[in-house]
Formats: C-alpha cells, sequence, structure tokens
C-alpha cells in the first residue's frame, strides 16, 4: 500500500467518523395492560393513561386505552414513575412504577376501575308564580334570567 493510498484510506475513515450521526445508547422501555370495569370485566374504552413524574407530578406521557381497553405507552426513559389511570364516572387508579435500564417491556396486567359514586346535596327550586304568569304572557324570558 502507497503513501497516497493510506492517506486515502485515512480520509474515508475521519470523513466517516465525522460526518456519521452518533446515537446516544439510550434504553427505553414500553409500559402496556388493560383498563377493565371492575365488576364486569368490560373493557373501558378511550379510558386516559398517563405516565406522571414521580419526583413532581409533571406528565411523561398521555394515551387513550383502545376499543379493547388495551394501552401501549413507547419511549419510557429509565425512572420513577405514577401511572394514573382515569375514565369519566369513575373513581381513578394511581400505580407506582419503577423503570431500570435492563427493562425493554413492562406489562402492568388488568387495571381495574371502579365506579365513582358523587354524592350531592338536596337542590331546592323555587319560584314565583307572579313571575312565572308574566312569562308566559309575553312568551319570552327576561334577559335578566339567561
Amino acid at each position: 500500500m502507497t503513501k497516497n493510498d493510506r492517506l486515502v484510506l485515512i480520509g474515508i475513515i475521519l470523513f466517516t467518523l465525522l460526518f456519521t450521526p452518533a446515537k446516544a445508547q439510550q434504553n427505553t422501555a414500553e409500559i402496556k395492560g388493560t383498563v377493565v370495569e371492575s365488576t364486569s370485566n368490560e373493557a373501558l374504552e378511550d379510558a386516559t393513561v398517563r405516565l406522571l413524574s414521580s419526583s413532581d407530578s409533571t406528565m411523561q406521557a398521555v394515551v387513550a386505552a383502545g376499543i379493547d381497553g388495551y394501552f401501549e405507552l413507547n419511549d419510557v426513559s429509565e425512572g420513577t414513575y405514577l401511572l394514573l389511570v382515569s375514565y369519566i364516572g369513575f373513581e381513578p387508579v394511581y400505580q407506582p412504577l419503577q423503570i431500570t435500564a435492563d427493562m425493554s417491556s413492562v406489562d402492568v396486567g388488568t387495571v381495574e376501575m371502579e365506579e365513582g359514586i358523587i354524592y350531592l346535596d338536596e337542590v331546592v327550586v323555587t319560584a314565583n308564580i307572579d313571575d312565572v304568569r308574566r312569562f308566559a304572557r309575553q312568551g319570552r324570558m327576561p334577559r335578566r334570567y339567561l
């Protein structure tokens, strides 16, 4: 190999090293599971699944469960998290998670949600009969009552 050949080979190697994008090796994991109603075991489509940072509760990822209740959060970095699953009319479910560098997939299994009960105080509706009759004669509701 001549001196020029060596210089060309070294140039090619340097060019390749300098201009080839270096990708940092960062391990990420996926978190998957299924959301169901606890008594009937029916899938809860569109349940909201949030991944929160355990240190400050900032949202790291969010996804809606599919028609079969299945959800998957991808590219989750190593760390400590809180999985929050919510659905209208149901109590939220919190599940702590620890993702380590050697994990590629975390299956949280079946997340069972229980119906939430909201108790209200009594509601009292009152009306003045003279106002009702006047509104009926006018055929419209005054602006002050809208």
